[in-house]
């Protein structure tokens, strides 16, 4: 309800002069006497069940060297806040803070539920602001001509929390993870925003950059994908789809080695792209239709929980990019959901 964190089971309490507990951790004692998987599966029904809405908290044990195990709760910064806790038919809001949980009162309960529907606006401002800057040409290394196609992957946290990355010390240590998204990066630096790979090309410009801002926001862009294809207006769907997977989870492993949690915002567009077609055989029976507007904002896309399985976050974003060109879906998902190349 408030930040999110850590609540911490297997833990004393340091007490003041009068006895009165201070909210401030003393020493690991261990949690005993309890089977720790049924005692986790319990802690995760409860969650699950008397919380409304519910919320994508982690769950598990951790054992030091002395074989003291405690039980860590991780709770994400939420998009849905406040949370009411419905337990035994209660219809309560509780937050936190350094001297235990307390009631919202009337007005800190009127407040949440603002803070909460704001917080769609900020994003989409930034989103809009952002999509600007880029096809102004003001972005951190000068684009190559072309239909820019942008993944934002932002943390709710980045709007919410006053967290900033070290740039200087944290993020060129996952070079593996901070390439654009269809090539390996060839330059990189800090800058104002925090720290920017790019690839370069053509002097002077790039086909594409990943801008790490401080409040751990990734922004993604590639011109060379579309741009290969431009004169004869060709969507290479496939290979797009597929850079994107690839990419998202490099950049959810990005955030999770710099500590953001979720819940997490992936958000695709695709710029200057009017007119771009995905080709058919004929043997298929469908026309070709061209993409009739000039820049697809596609849908926000919410995700409660970080996954290796990036094509199943993707897949609503492909399904409106195909019915975008005139059909029902993406075509490279199988029966069970996942992408797989079509062969047809």
């Amino acid at each position: 309800n408030a930040s999110g964190g850590d609540l911490i089971y297997g833990i004393s309490e340091q007490r003041d002069n009068n006895g009165k507990p201070t909210g401030l951790p003393q020493s690991v004692v261990g949690i005993v006497d309890v089977n720790l998987d049924s005692e986790i599966r319990r802690l995760d029904n409860l969650i699950r069940d008397a919380i409304e809405p519910r919320i994508a908290a982690q769950i598990r044990a951790i054992e030091n060297a002395s074989l003291e195990t405690v039980i860590i709760i991780r709770v994400p910064n939420s998009f849905s806040a406040p949370h009411m806790v419905t337990y035994k038919n209660t219809s309560r809001f509780f937050s936190r803070n350094s001297a235990g949980k307390y009631q919202l009162d009337l007005q800190e309960i009127r407040t949440a539920f603002l803070a909460s529907e704001a917080l769609p606006d900020q994003i989409s401002r930034f989103r809009h602001e952002r999509l600007t800057k880029i096809i102004a040409g003001e972005t951190p290394y000068p684009l190559s001509e072309g239909s820019p196609v942008v993944l934002h992957v932002i943390p709710v946290s980045s709007f919410t929390d006053k967290k900033q990355i070290d740039v200087s010390r944290q993020v060129s240590n996952f070079h593996q993870w901070i390439s654009p998204i269809d090539t390996n990066y060839s330059l990189s630096r800090y800058n104002f925003d925090g720290f920017v790979s790019g690839s370069r090309e053509n002097g002077q410009f790039v086909s594409g950059y990943l801008q790490i801002f401080r409040n751990g926001i990734l922004e993604a862009t590639d011109t060379y994908i579309l741009r290969q294809w431009q004169d004869e207006k060709t969507l290479p769907i496939t290979y797009l789809e597929k850079s994107l997977i690839l990419a998202l989870r490099n950049y959810f492993r990005l955030l999770q080695e710099l500590e953001f949690a979720p819940p997490i915002l992936v958000l695709l567009s695709l710029l200057n792209i009017k007119g771009f077609q995905i080709p058919l055989r004929s043997t298929w029976g469908r026309n070709i239709t061209p993409i009739d507007r000039h820049s697809l904002i596609l849908p926000d896309n919410l995700i409660e929980e970080f996954s290796e399985n990036t094509d199943v976050i993707l897949h609503p974003l492909f399904d409106v990019l195909w019915q975008s060109a005139g059909f029902e879906g993406s075509l490279n998902y199988n029966e069970n959901g996942r992408w797989q190349e079509r062969t047809r």
